[in-house]
């Protein structure tokens, strides 16, 4: 924020849109603003007792005025294991009935020959699950550790006006002019972090919240 002089208050910018400052307010600010920890009670499952969680939870608007994107859902990660769990139990399956009376058990039964192959099979796709996220989980952070400091001075200077649903910037060399709905906002942020790229879903967001 920009402060006249030491020990003043912070300027207030009037907003581009409606030109009035009594409902613009720091963008950082706000979305502190709209991060609460609450506690939520868990039903009791068969094999966990019924007990109480801290949850972070996020309002709509300080979602859209975030300076970074949240990591990405490890989803694909999480279907490999059933997979690897029938890698591993066909695997073992076909080993302790490896062999019927002497002979293989593909000799005495030709079907159990898929096993073999639906063992290989599930442990390829669980492999390939797995690693591709976890390499995508280490791709994200080393992209958030590089370029969220320079995202995060440039958020740091923003404004919001509650009664437009805008955010703008001081007048300042190099920072966009004029308001800004909440995509063009998080466009203009996330690029200055080098993960633009990861906005352009944000453009399809209502002009409002």
């Amino acid at each position: 924020m920009t402060y006249e002089g030491i020990g003043a208050a912070p300027r207030l910018y009037p907003c581009p849109s409606c030109g009035l400052t009594d409902r613009v307010s720091g963008v950082p600010a706000v979305y502190v603003a709209g991060m609460h920890h609450v506690n939520v009670v868990v039903p009791r499952t068969d094999d966990r007792m019924e007990h109480t969680e801290n949850r972070l939870v996020t309002t709509t608007l300080a979602a859209a005025l975030a300076p970074a994107p949240t990591a990405p859902a490890t989803w694909t990660g999480c279907l490999g294991v059933p997979l690897l769990v029938v890698a591993i139990g066909t695997f073992i399956g076909g080993s302790t009935n490896g062999h019927w009376f002497g002979r293989s058990l593909a000799e005495a039964h030709p079907d159990y020959s898929l096993l073999g192959v639906i063992s290989l099979l599930a442990m390829v796709v669980a492999a390939i699950l797995i690693v591709s996220a976890v390499l995508r989980a280490i791709a994200f952070r080393r992209l958030m550790a590089a370029g969220r400091p320079a995202a995060e001075r440039l958020w740091s200077r923003a404004w919001y006006c509650g009664r437009c649903g805008k955010v703008h910037f001081p007048p300042r060399s190099g920072d966009p002019g004029g308001a800004l709905t909440f995509g063009e906002f998080r466009a203009v942020v996330w690029a200055a972090g080098g993960y633009g790229h990861l906005a352009r879903p944000a453009h399809q967001q209502g002009r409002t919240l």
